[in-house]
């Protein structure tokens, strides 16, 4: 082979080695962009929440759990206006006996609510009535603290106004739970007890 040729055969070798190198590089890199966006996709959930960080993470953390003792934060974001439950945030739990959770908080870390996820087991589910709406600020306090009156020792999971076609008579109804047992409280619009009964894994109707 005559030098002319040894240099063209070297000169190929190097662009094909430097072309093979950055489609080897381009593979890894888009391998590495695919995998990145479909973590970020999957952590991202709700596109209007937006996951808490730093302090603003510990002191979401710290009022659930303090809210529910012996509960593990899985993650925090902010609420979803649209949702228009009056929550600032919302924290998902798992709790000590394993069942999931759904903690909503005011812009000052107080917890609004605490609701049991479906498809759990323990404490029942709210599947969510499109005619009952969720209690906040002042309602919210009264309903909760007519309801642990009632209930020794109670943990309040979800409270709204109640469906009117249910022909219960009461304002609103408050789901709670105890270390034994699960109730639903029905209020008059005064806040005044009307009923409780204890939920045996079906809504009150």
């Amino acid at each position: 082979m005559n030098p002319r040729s040894s240099r063209l055969v070297a000169i190929a070798a190097i662009t094909g080695a430097v072309l093979g190198g950055t489609t080897v590089a381009n593979a890894v890199t888009k391998r590495t962009t695919n995998q990145s966006t479909g973590t970020t996709a999957a952590q991202r959930g709700n596109a209007n929440e937006t996951a808490l960080t730093g302090d603003t993470l510990k002191q979401a953390s710290d009022a659930a759990i303090a809210a529910n003792a012996g509960a593990k934060v899985e993650n925090a974001t902010t609420e979803d206006p649209a949702e228009k439950t009056g929550a600032a945030y919302e924290v998902h739990i798992t709790n000590a006996d394993g069942t999931r959770a759904t903690v909503l908080e005011d812009s000052a870390f107080k917890v609004l609510s605490t609701t049991t996820e479906q498809g759990g087991g323990g404490h029942f589910g709210h599947a969510g009535n499109p005619n009952e709406k969720a209690l906040t600020g002042d309602d919210l306090a009264k309903a909760t603290a007519a309801a642990k009156a009632a209930v020794a020792g109670a943990t309040i999971d979800a409270a709204s106004t109640e469906d009117p076609a249910e022909n219960t008579g009461a304002a609103y109804e408050v789901h709670a739970h105890t270390s034994t047992k699960q109730v639903t409280v029905l209020l008059d619009k005064d806040f005044k007890v009307i009923k409780t009964e204890t939920d045996t894994g079906r809504h009150h109707r």
